[in-house]
């Protein structure tokens, strides 16, 4: 998966970044894939087709009916503080999380094609810098974990202390009282349904496997051998900064995402794609955004009563 790191990634000239992306989007690079030949759409070679730097802070059409990072921080950090109400009753004492969280991409777009912000690559590789704090067990809770894991999940003893333990536990608990207090919808989930559909579906068009092999060739010109950029980023040695090795690697794979304008292009790509579902589920999307919105208002007031 990798080849020997010890040499400074090469650096791509404006002209030699130009004519590569031509090059790709002609059809001419190493070893396209053909598996996704029946995902090709005639229609979209009138695509607009924004820069990687463009693309990295624009959102996808379905982007709007999902919570975003804010919201969703703060209905974690509702669910967390009413699992630590319902498990003080049973005698375990939890930090609740806090809705204010660390580092996090912050467009739908940011890391969904691998790394893209070279300042944070430069000193955290591949990482993500500070990452918020996780709710934890107080160190002097003397609850046994079989215990702990009944009151939380529902999964162990039907009673703890002489009270009976809610069927999901403190976390089922936690999210069914957030849901009464939400307009109901048929799926919450749906937008980011179709997203993770509209990924894995434009991942095998073929304009994006040609892209993804352009991304490749120019790794390995560099000095590293990785099929895709998720390869790159899922690699094990990799996600603390931590090593040159690391930060040189993460640097590369976005000089060649610029260089063949690989978030610009799979962008535009599953775009395309999510307009379609977006067309067919526009209805029930409408409907699962109000029940979103309803959610995140609840979940505010929960933490403003809270005074967290």
């Amino acid at each position: 998966m990798f080849a020997p790191g010890r040499r400074k990634p090469a650096r791509l000239t404006s002209a030699a970044a130009a004519l590569l992306v031509a090059c790709v989007l002609a059809g001419c690079s190493a070893g396209a894939g053909q598996s996704g030949k029946h995902l090709e759409n005639p229609a979209a070679q009138s695509l607009r087709i924004p820069t990687a730097v463009e693309a990295a802070r624009m959102e996808m059409p379905l982007a709007r009916y999902t919570v975003g990072l804010a919201d969703g921080r703060a209905i974690n950090a509702a669910e967390s503080r009413l699992v630590a109400q319902c498990a003080a009753r049973y005698g375990l004492t939890l930090a609740p999380e806090r809705r204010d969280g660390g580092a996090e991409p912050g467009t739908s777009v940011e890391r969904r094609y691998g790394i893209t912000d070279r300042k944070l690559a430069a000193v955290s590789g591949y990482g993500m810098g500070d990452k918020p704090a996780k709710r934890t067990a107080e160190p002097h809770s003397k609850i046994p974990e079989y215990l702990r894991t009944a009151i939380l999940s529902g999964r162990g003893p039907a009673t703890v202390n002489g009270r009976k333990v809610p069927d999901q536990g403190c976390s089922g608990e936690a999210r069914e009282t957030l849901a009464k207090r939400a307009a109901p919808s048929r799926d919450q989930n749906l937008a980011l349904s179709l997203m993770d559909e509209s990924f894995y579906v434009s991942q095998r068009d073929p304009r994006v496997r040609k892209v993804i092999s352009g991304w490749s060739a120019c790794m390995q010109r560099s000095g590293y051998d990785y099929n895709d950029p998720l390869d790159a980023a899922g690699d094990t040695r990799f996600g603390t900064g931590k090593t040159r090795l690391e930060r040189d690697v993460a640097l590369a794979d976005i000089d060649c995402k610029e260089a063949v304008n690989l978030t610009g292009i799979w962008f535009a790509v599953e775009s395309e794609y999510q307009q379609g579902q977006l067309a067919e589920n526009r209805a029930q999307l409408e409907d699962a955004s109000r029940a979103g919105r309803a959610r995140v208002v609840a979940a505010r007031g929960i933490l403003d009563r809270a005074g967290s």
